[in-house]
């Protein structure tokens, strides 16, 4: 399998997963263009916590709204990757590498780039019921079209699995990804 950024995995459907009436909270008109950093358990049902997918301990999710292009970032401290679910709208995903971006500023705790290069890799997300399992180490630009998403992450860098590579996290996860 060659090595990608972003793969289409059998996975849960989100409403499946989610807790009862959390949607109309965290979906609403009010919390477009807002970013919403919450507790997994929160969010999400004891049984799938429970069940600790991929022997990972799932403590965030991030809710996005996008209706615009982002800025070209890495998140965290460069070892993040989550598993995505695009709940209304659609967007793109577009990397770069670092040898391809020059600093910019530094935002909130990351640092946020610029480039006059084409982006190394695209690629378009839509409403499935399937997620996606993203690699956010590297350079990215999210652009949404009026897009909800909602991305699980892991704990925080105290979790000894946050230190997998990328390469480690696909092998885990091999056996799930549409060829």
């Amino acid at each position: 399998m060659t090595q990608q950024l972003v793969y289409k995995i059998k996975g849960p459907e989100l409403n499946k997963i989610l807790l009862p009436n959390i949607s109309k909270e965290i979906f609403s008109n009010d919390k477009k263009n807002k970013n919403q950093y919450l507790t997994a358990s929160d969010v999400l049902t004891s049984d799938f916590l429970n069940l600790n997918w991929k022997d990972y301990k799932w403590k965030r999710v991030i809710v996005f709204h996008k209706s615009n292009n982002g800025g070209i970032h890495v998140d965290g401290n460069g070892n993040e990757w989550g598993i995505n679910w695009i709940v209304t709208g659609s967007g793109v995903l577009k990397y770069w590498t670092f040898d391809k971006v020059d600093i910019d500023t530094y935002i909130k705790n990351h640092y946020v780039y610029k480039s006059n290069h084409q982006p190394s890799f695209y690629y378009e997300t839509n409403i499935e019921n399937s997620p996606y399992l993203v690699n956010a180490m590297l350079p990215h630009q999210a652009t949404g079209y009026d897009r909800f998403l909602v991305s699980l992450r892991l704990g925080d860098q105290n979790d000894q699995v946050w230190h997998d590579s990328w390469e480690d996290v696909v092998k885990k996860f091999k056996d799930i990804i549409y060829d």
